[in-house]
């Protein structure tokens, strides 16, 4: 039954090949004989685990997760992967909000410390703060998880109703909370102040859709006439949309700049 399965999807993916091959532009080249005849070792070792691995595979799970993640592992650093619910958090992050708690988490295998709460945000409202140590989810004791477990039982816990144990710094008896899910901001500029007479600080996590924005009214908040120096600090940047980079960059460059060349 596995294996006809398999054929089945097998087909199903040959067909849909077929089809975008047909729908391609006329330059597209088709696939060359050698990534056909991987595919063919693919599909083979697929259909010897399928059939005598002691538990049912999920073929989303193998070929999605597994295999093209593994693929792209193999180029850079940089190439990655989004299944659907962490492509729709990304979105939502360049929107500058999400579903979710209002958490920063420090996530190491077995171990979940809450590094910041936003004020206003379920868990700020509950009395989670720096330090807290989360050690169960929903009745699931975290230092039984390996780190991809435990990274997918937050992901999944991120729009839900969750309960959870946590010791607060110092205790030694975990404390019960209940946190519902709610809109979140996700401001790109953290920190805006001023170190010293005319000169300010600002610290930019990344740069999402309202970031040029963000960075413009922090700059009339610190009085930006009266700046004689700004120290912008990208420590832990990751990067972000390339227009708003770009965006950002405008409002300290002259317009004839040339800031990116590709």
């Amino acid at each position: 039954m596995r294996k006809t399965f398999f054929g089945k999807r097998l087909m199903g993916l040959a067909a849909g090949l077929l089809a975008f091959v047909a729908s391609a532009p006329a330059q597209t080249e088709a696939p060359s004989d050698d990534v056909a005849a991987e595919s063919v070792k693919f599909a083979d070792v697929y259909g010897i685990l399928e059939a005598n691995y002691m538990d049912p595979i999920e073929p989303d799970r193998a070929i999605l997760e597994g295999g093209i993640r593994g693929m792209l592992s193999t180029l850079d650093p940089f190439s990655s992967f989004f299944n659907a619910s962490q492509f729709e958090l990304l979105k939502q992050q360049e929107q500058g909000k999400a579903l979710g708690f209002g958490s920063i988490l420090y996530v190491q295998p077995g171990k979940v410390t809450v590094l910041e709460t936003r004020e206003n945000s379920p868990s700020w409202r509950a009395g989670l703060g720096p330090g807290d140590n989360i050690v169960e989810v929903n009745g699931t004791r975290l230092d039984r998880l390996d780190f991809r477990s435990l990274i997918e039982l937050l992901e999944r816990s991120r729009s839900e109703t969750v309960r959870l144990a946590v010791i607060h710094p110092g205790k030694i008896v975990p404390v019960e909370f209940k946190l519902d899910p709610a809109e979140v901001a996700l401001p790109t500029v953290d920190k805006a102040f001023a170190v010293a007479p005319g000169i300010g600080y600002l610290h930019l996590t990344g740069f999402e859709q309202n970031t040029a924005a963000e960075v413009r009214s922090a700059l009339d908040r610190l009085g930006v006439r009266g700046l004689e120096g700004l120290i912008f600090d990208l420590r832990d940047n990751p990067g972000g949309m390339v227009n708003s980079a770009i965006e950002t960059a405008s409002l300290f460059l002259p317009p004839s700049a040339n800031i990116l060349t590709v």
